[in-house]
């Protein structure tokens, strides 16, 4: 992945998929949280896999549409 992400071209994009997501978590720079307002009681998770490794992001922005969609971008925070 890391290679992958050093070439030239456009971004990655992972959608959906919280196990794959969790087997890539050290090289996610940005996400983008859809929430939609309907409850249910099983959904996939965003990052899943066990273990935890806690990673920094900061608000980018938020889009909310009349449905009551709304969709939260975040990045990666540089540590120093």
């Amino acid at each position: 992945m890391r290679e992958l992400k050093e070439q030239p071209g456009k971004d990655i994009w992972l959608c959906g998929g919280g196990r794959l997501a969790g087997q890539l978590i050290g090289e996610i720079d940005r996400f983008l949280l859809k929430r939609q307002p309907v409850l249910f009681g099983n959904g996939i998770p965003l990052i899943a896999g066990g273990a935890y490794d806690p990673r920094l992001f900061t608000h980018v922005g938020t889009r909310e549409f009349t449905s009551g969609v709304s969709f939260a971008e975040y990045e990666r925070v540089a540590v120093a």
